[in-house]
């Protein structure tokens, strides 16, 4: 915690040295006994996660690195902040669209993540291999066939039904439908 502290204090620390304080915080919180310590070490992973961009806040190299972090220890909320800032600063990226989606679908939020992913598939030839069209149609068809799954584990038939003929018309329009899509 002390070599934590002194380091975000350098005045040469940059993103990737935050990054690297903030998940030594985190994996100590999770050694911690006490409840108490997790939290404060928690806070701590934040607010170093946080300091990549209040030293840069318009540089969008690191909001999508702070957005990303905060997605992957499961900080959505947070990370669709980080998103919607990277959006105004960099209007012209479609991989944010993508990156809002996945935050959104990481909230439990089925609909707001499939209409992202066909806000990103806007982008680009619909049936280049490396355009962001068929990325997001990857990602629709993903995320549409975990709700279809968590609806027929719940037994939710009708919502089942609906969600299966919205993968149908996601999936038919690739040009290889038929086969395996691993994510």
């Amino acid at each position: 915690r002390l070599l934590g502290r002194s380091l975000r204090a350098r005045p040469d620390a940059d993103a990737a040295l935050r990054s690297a304080v903030g998940e030594l915080y985190l994996r100590l919180g999770a050694r911690a006994k006490a409840p108490a310590q997790k939290a404060l070490d928690e806070a701590e992973a934040r607010r170093a996660f946080g300091e990549i961009v209040e030293f840069a806040p318009d540089d969008p190299v690191a909001r999508r690195r702070l957005g990303d972090l905060l997605r992957a220890h499961g900080w959505f909320a947070e990370a669709t902040r980080q998103y919607e800032t990277l959006a105004r600063i960099a209007p012209d990226d479609a991989s944010v669209s993508l990156l809002l989606a996945a935050a959104a679908e990481g909230r439990g939020l089925l609909e707001s993540a499939v209409k992202w992913t066909e806000q990103a598939g806007a982008a680009g030839a619909p049936n280049e291999v490396t355009s962001p069209a068929v990325t997001a149609r990857a990602f629709a068809a993903t995320y549409l066939a975990w709700g279809l799954l968590d609806a027929r584990a719940a037994s939710r038939n009708d919502e089942a039904k609906t969600l299966a003929a919205r993968l149908l018309r996601v999936t038919s329009t690739e040009r290889h439908p038929r086969g395996s899509r691993v994510v």
